[in-house]
């Protein structure tokens, strides 16, 4: 017969082990889930690095195209050809001007910084995208805030 104190110790060496095996258990399945995931995420952030990539073009494209179109507004709106010289005398009309004075400016070099960009500064272009996409929707809300200017005054 089996002495009562070893039987217990032999009792909790298995409950320990079945504790640690079922801890170690619990930490692969953890950190499997967390590599997952990490993966998941670093092929997100490639496949948008590869978006902005790919759209470089697209976005010099529209982001001269609705320059242009806040330009055409601007000068418009100078001439008095769709507002009053109420409106243009207003504090929210000569912020609205300065802002569209000053994003023109920031457009500007982000084009002339696509016009001279090598080929071969894969990472430069794909930040350049970004910032040229960013930039374009500064520009849509500026032509909207122009719009509804004309449309308020």
């Amino acid at each position: 017969m089996a002495d009562p104190i070893t039987a217990a110790a032999i009792g909790a060496a298995i409950t320990a082990t079945a504790t640690l095996t079922a801890a170690a258990i619990a930490g692969t399945i953890a950190t499997t889930n967390l590599v997952y995931q990490v993966g998941k995420d670093v092929r997100a952030a490639r496949k948008k690095k590869t978006s902005y990539l790919n759209s470089l073009q697209k976005n010099y494209e529209m982001l001269e195209m609705k320059l242009q179109k806040l330009i055409a507004l601007a000068m418009d709106m100078d001439r008095a050809i769709v507002i009053t010289e109420k409106v243009k005398n207003s504090s929210t009309f000569k912020t609205w001007k300065t802002r569209v004075e000053e994003i023109q400016t920031e457009v500007r070099a982000l084009l002339n910084e696509y016009e001279s960009i090598s080929q071969s500064k894969k990472k430069k272009k794909v930040s350049l995208s970004q910032k040229m996409e960013e930039k374009c929707m500064e520009v849509s809300g500026l032509v909207e805030e122009g719009t509804v200017m004309i449309a308020h005054f």
